[in-house]
């Protein structure tokens, strides 16, 4: 099974620092009502912006769960998910459903996690299907004019995650985890 730390500082390379885009505040990748969904409703955006390393973890450890990414059995298919869920929610789990052909309720259950670990074309063939829905899913996203200015940075991210290596700006580390 995959561990989350292994993820977190290439998934944060991504994750800039403070802004305001289509979520509004965001730090870290975590806007203002998933902060205060979580520490609670009278938390303010000079909170967010100085959020804890314990608190980020935290919020992170929910979409790691959320994902199935605890649970799936390799770990690139895993990471995928967990990055693919850091930014789609569950749009990532009914792109994982419709791959493997459970339910397409965006819930991760024991049927689809089944489906994925027992994949029988492998599971870097899965990896790939999920890597090109993610792709179709956000250049669906980038033709609406709201989101289309974060096309170009999606699709690095998209491409920075390979099957068997994370690639961190101009290097590529493979096999490190």
């Amino acid at each position: 099974m995959a561990k989350s730390d292994k993820l977190i500082p290439w998934l944060l390379s991504f994750e800039g620092g403070w802004c305001y885009d289509t979520g509004g505040w965001t730090m870290k990748g975590v806007t203002l009502k998933v902060y205060q969904q979580h520490f609670g409703r009278t938390k303010t955006k000079a909170d967010l912006r100085n959020i804890t390393d314990k608190e980020w973890q935290t919020i992170f450890g929910t979409y790691w769960t959320g994902s199935g990414a605890d649970r799936l059995a390799d770990e690139w298919v895993a990471y995928m998910m967990a990055d693919f869920y850091y930014n789609a929610g569950a749009q990532a789990v009914k792109a994982l459903q419709r791959i493997v052909g459970t339910a397409q309720d965006g819930i991760i259950g024991a049927k689809t996690i089944a489906a994925a670990n027992k994949w029988q074309r492998g599971q870097a063939d899965l990896f790939l299907r999920l890597k090109a829905a993610r792709e179709e899913y956000y250049l669906k996203l980038a033709a609406l004019a709201k989101y289309s200015r974060f096309k170009d940075g999606w699709m690095r991210r998209v491409n920075s995650l390979q099957y068997g290596s994370l690639i961190f700006g101009d290097y590529t580390v493979k096999n490190y985890l």
